[in-house]
């Protein structure tokens, strides 16, 4: 009788660690999808800026990648009766 006791009891620790584990890989998924959600929120909140660049970061260097067309991203910002450069000229001190 203690032996179909102690089987029992050591059935159902390993059913309650399936059980905890399956829970925990269920909350993962359930929390990448709520992140994958809100980022996309943020996107559509910034005004069109952050779904045309993605910012990265590898320890201490921030990359931006940006996912707009060649005609976009070479437009001119300046309108055309704005100078858009200047003439520079070193002085001498």
């Amino acid at each position: 009788m203690g032996i179909i006791k102690f089987l029992f009891i050591f059935a159902l620790l390993i059913l309650l660690v399936f059980v905890l584990m399956g829970a925990t890989v269920v909350m993962r998924i359930v929390n990448s999808v709520r992140k994958a959600f809100r980022q996309q929120d943020n996107q559509q909140d910034a005004g069109g800026y952050a779904r045309q660049h993605r910012y990265e970061t590898y320890g201490d260097e921030e990359k931006v990648i940006d996912k707009r067309s060649p005609q976009e991203a070479n437009r001119k910002i300046f309108a055309n009766n704005e100078g858009e450069y200047v003439d520079y000229e070193e002085s001498k001190n």
